[in-house]
């Protein structure tokens, strides 16, 4: 759903930067036509703006929640209400890879694919 104001993240694994590309970016037909990214896909969301979505990938695979934001718009106020959020300072697995969404609060019922999980959702603001 989208909430002006929050981000929703999620943390996966990939085997490179481009397999990461692939699965946020957005496609088109030869007529112009947008294509659903396999992400927007997988968890139901539809239609994504490319400056919406800020991703990251890692040489190696993390579980601090600073060190993975350290990156991302809005860092210093996100890792620590992801901290809160989770009630601890790391991932339960290790991650090469994360995903924010701005203004979209994610609600669905899916929370994982085979490579990517839902973490959760703060203000940024």
């Amino acid at each position: 759903m989208e909430i002006e104001g929050v981000v929703s993240l999620w943390g996966g694994n990939f085997n490179s930067i481009i397999e990461l590309e692939n699965y946020v970016s957005l496609g088109y037909t030869a007529d112009g036509d947008q294509i659903y990214s396999k992400f927007a896909n997988e968890f139901d969301f539809g239609h994504t703006d490319d400056d919406s979505i800020e991703y990251e990938f890692y040489k190696e695979q993390l579980v601090s929640i600073e060190v993975l934001l350290k990156s991302v718009s809005y860092s210093e106020i996100i890792s620590d209400r992801f901290k809160n959020l989770l009630g601890k300072n790391k991932f339960d697995k290790p991650v090469n890879a994360i995903v924010l969404l701005y203004d979209y609060k994610h609600e669905e019922d899916i929370i994982s694919s085979d490579n990517v999980k839902y973490i959760g959702c703060v203000s940024y603001l």
